[in-house]
């Protein structure tokens, strides 16, 4: 059984009626979006949670999924499921200035797939995944705070809000986390002050 997903668009003032709805194409049977992003093309992204089909273990109750739709609504660009043998479940999402995802989920798979060098490798109650404008996960970790919303910055720096006890990854230890990660990924550049 497929879902359909109803997007309300309200409107500024102006000959056009608020709440006008556009209706989004299918997405599999068991997808419960939680957030919602569009890109300056107008794609527009999708983030939640997803009854496996066929489950990993008796707790595999959810995987997440990242969902990026045409401008139009009316294709799917890329549906990425991420998840292991626990309940996984995004719950927020942001873009990147070139056309990357990244969500921010709660977890309860011990074996999430998280990316060698990350910044937390074992399981903590929730997950960061970066996914690059084709939908391919490029980098994943566990968190020990209790995500809830997620931000970047101009310079694609990752920014969780969350709870979690004193100590717990995340703060300003995943921001450096982070920035060291894009560094590590980026050509360095010198540059010269002038006197």
């Amino acid at each position: 059984m497929c879902r359909r997903i109803l997007l309300s668009l309200v409107l500024a003032a102006g000959s056009a009626p608020a709440g006008t709805f556009a209706l989004l194409p299918a997405l599999p049977g068991g997808a419960s979006p939680k957030a919602l992003q569009m890109d300056a093309a107008g794609n527009i992204y999708l983030a939640g949670s997803l009854t496996p089909r066929n489950p990993k273990s008796s707790a595999d109750s959810s995987d997440a999924f990242v969902a990026k739709l045409s401008p139009d609504g009316l294709s799917v660009v890329y549906f990425a499921i991420l998840g292991g043998s626990g309940a996984d479940s995004a719950v927020a999402l942001a873009l990147g200035a070139d056309g990357s995802a990244t969500v921010a989920g709660l977890t309860s798979s011990s074996d999430f797939p998280v990316a060698p060098g990350a910044l937390q490798s074992t399981l903590g109650p929730s997950f960061i995944a970066r996914l690059d404008p084709s939908g391919v996960v490029k980098y994943a970790t566990y968190l020990d705070t209790q995500a809830a919303g997620i931000a970047l910055d101009t310079g694609g720096d990752v920014f969780v809000l969350g709870s979690g006890s004193p100590g717990a990854t995340g703060g300003e230890k995943c921001h450096q986390h982070v920035r060291r990660q894009r560094q590590r990924h980026q050509p360095r550049t010198q540059s010269r002050r002038r006197q």
